[in-house]
């Protein structure tokens, strides 16, 4: 730039005609206290809290606006606004303040008055939006903090009123870590919150608070009861509603799955108190989520007299998980065992139900054929069967010597198929029961008739092999034999029959791995199931004669003749829970649906 246009603009810079421009001056902002102005004016007003000492706060603020407006003759009242019992840092529930804002916004309001800051909104950006807003309004709706001495319309407001702000959010933040802090101490002492529940009232002189109202835990105990043996959240709301009974502490009548579903989630039903299960994680939004690990839980048992019994409340909490996994409905079966017999220590196996695993079985087993170490460490030692040395000799491994008549168990997945051969030995019964000894690891199928809680129909109508969904089982069978779930497994089975009595034993420690190949043919292609043996087999019939581990029940079923096959089962001690719960059905129920308690 040359020095003559730098000249042009000094030149410009000091004005064209300045004395001659006439200012048409912005209309000032008028003070709110002005009494020429005539505004219309609203207040708003909050407690936090609903205690009685908040009640006298929230009145006694009501009581002032209503007079500080009165006194200015300029002001014409629209309403006073208010909220009580809630937090200020989030918007959410504030029915009044809300409406506030939606009459501002419809040209009601000229001016808001409010005590200050923090009672207007903690939340930095909730303040600052609110107030924008409501300035660029047509026209514009101001704010006047009262303790702050703050007018949203004057120029010079903002910046303060962004300080205030965030102080006033630090402040909800500082008294949000302390509440959370003074309620972790609370819990940790033991003084825990102690609402009125049903089927307890408050008794605020005892520790435990709780005290038993019978006429209401009969209710309860009628609703696990009912649970327990098999009956879903819909079927005991119809059946309550039928009987008229009260489902809440109001003396309501009124049952659905919710109301079924929140009595049997209390623990406190059976004494038990685990405090803090939800939490708010921001005090901003106050969103409550289900603490899972994210704060301490604090957990007393028998901290009040129960209505039932804690091993039931568990029991029905081990119902609700297996039901929502496994869409298995119905009662959680008896671990059942065979007593007496070549079967005895056999755990019967219910196909469908996912809740047991191998130490529950070994339990059940023990609980009639209590034993130590594993049972399939018998051995062939020399001159056990001959004079002469068989060291060198190998046994022969009967899954090299498969036909189509031998019988099978194939599992695939979660579901398990008995080939034609196995429903033949058994003589074709509809039904069969399938046993589990877990520590020599056999599976038994024995006939069984339906109406028996563990049978299950193995064949179709045409007397084919179906294909059936074991999922409840195949996860504790993979588990325990480290099968891969990519293959498919087959068990041949060993008949045993003797005195009309009949058994087909498969041995899991044989189980052949299989695998699927896709043999292209050019235009077709072939899929064939191809057996994975170990390469030892390559070059061997089996083991060493005397180095081969076997199973002493396979050997018994060899030496004896009768064998109490179908020897009765008994429960174990798990039964005690549906004992419980059909003695509570038998001795109310009947009474109570005629009118009688």
């Amino acid at each position: 730039m040359d020095s003559s246009e730098k000249e042009k603009i000094r030149i410009r810079a000091k004005g064209y005609r300045k004395e001659e421009i006439q200012v048409i001056r912005a209309t000032p902002v008028e003070d709110v206290f002005n009494p020429s102005a005539r505004l219309r004016v609203a207040a708003y007003c909050r407690v936090s809290t609903d205690n009685d000492e908040q009640v006298t706060s929230y009145e006694l603020q009501k009581n002032y606006y209503e007079e500080l407006i009165a006194k200015h003759d300029n002001w014409d009242l629209v309403e006073i606004y208010a909220d009580e019992g809630i937090s200020g840092t989030s918007l959410n529930h504030r029915v009044s303040f809300a409406k506030m804002i939606e009459d501002a916004k419809e040209g009601k309001i000229d001016l808001i008055l409010t005590k200050s800051i923090s009672r207007f909104a903690r939340n930095v950006v909730d303040c600052i939006t609110i107030i924008r807003d409501l300035k660029r309004l047509n026209p514009p709706v101001r704010v006047f903090f009262e303790t702050e001495n703050i007018d949203t319309g004057k120029s010079d407001s903002e910046v303060m009123l962004n300080l205030l702000a965030i102080f006033a959010q630090e402040e909800s933040h500082t008294k949000s870590e302390i509440m959370t802090w003074s309620i972790h101490q609370r819990f940790a002492s033991g003084n825990f919150i102690t609402p009125r529940l049903f089927g307890y009232q408050i008794d605020r002189d005892k520790p435990d608070r709780y005290i038993v109202i019978e006429e209401e835990a009969k209710v309860i105990r009628l609703v696990y009861a009912m649970y327990v043996v098999g009956y879903r959240y819909k079927e005991i709301a119809e059946q309550m509603s039928k009987l008229g009974f009260v489902s809440n502490i109001r003396g309501d009548r009124k049952w659905n799955a919710n109301v079924v579903r929140n009595i049997i989630d209390n623990e406190r039903r059976c004494g038990k108190i685990i405090a803090w299960k939800t939490y708010t994680p921001s005090y901003l939004d106050h969103k409550i989520k289900k603490n899972n690990g994210n704060r301490d839980q604090f957990v007393l048992d028998d901290h009040h007299d129960s209505i039932v019994p804690q091993e039931v409340y568990e029991y029905s909490l081990k119902i609700k998980r297996m039901r929502k996994i496994s869409r298995y409905f119905g009662p959680i079966p008896p671990l059942t065992v065979i007593n007496e017999g070549i079967l005895r220590g056999f755990v019967l196996v219910d196909p469908r139900y996912p809740g047991f695993n191998y130490e529950n079985y070994l339990f059940a087993s023990d609980y009639v054929a209590n034993s130590d170490g594993d049972k399939r460490n018998h051995q062939i030692r020399k001159g056990d069967v001959s004079n002469f040395d068989l060291d060198g000799y190998e046994k022969a491994d009967a899954r090299l010597f498969v036909t189509r008549f031998t019988p099978s168990l194939t599992f695939k997945g979660n579901r398990l198929y008995f080939n034609k051969a196995s429903i033949d030995k058994l003589n074709n019964p509809e039904y069969v029961e399938i046993l589990f000894e877990p520590k020599e690891r056999l599976l038994a199928v024995r006939k069984s008739f339906k109406g028996n809680p563990f049978a299950f129909k193995w064949v179709s109508n045409e007397g084919k092999g179906i294909t059936k969904s074991c999922s409840g089982f195949m996860l504790t069978l993979y588990e325990l034999m480290k099968w891969n779930d990519n293959y498919q497994y087959r068990l041949s089975g060993t008949k045993g029959e003797g005195s009309d009595e009949s058994i087909i034993i498969f041995d899991l420690d044989t189980a052949l791995p299989l695998t699927k190949k896709i043999i292209d043919k050019g235009e077709t292609y072939d899929k064939v199931s191809i057996n994975l043996l170990d390469e030892y087999y390559a070059y061997h019939y089996g083991k060493n004669i005397y180095e081969d581990a076997y199973s002493m029940r396979l050997y018994l079923l060899d030496l004896f003749k009768s064998w109490d096959v179908n020897t009765a089962k008994v429960p174990t001690e798990a039964d005690s829970y549906t004992s419980w719960a059909k003695g509570i059905i038998n001795s109310h129920l009947s009474a109570l649906a005629e009118g009688g308690q």
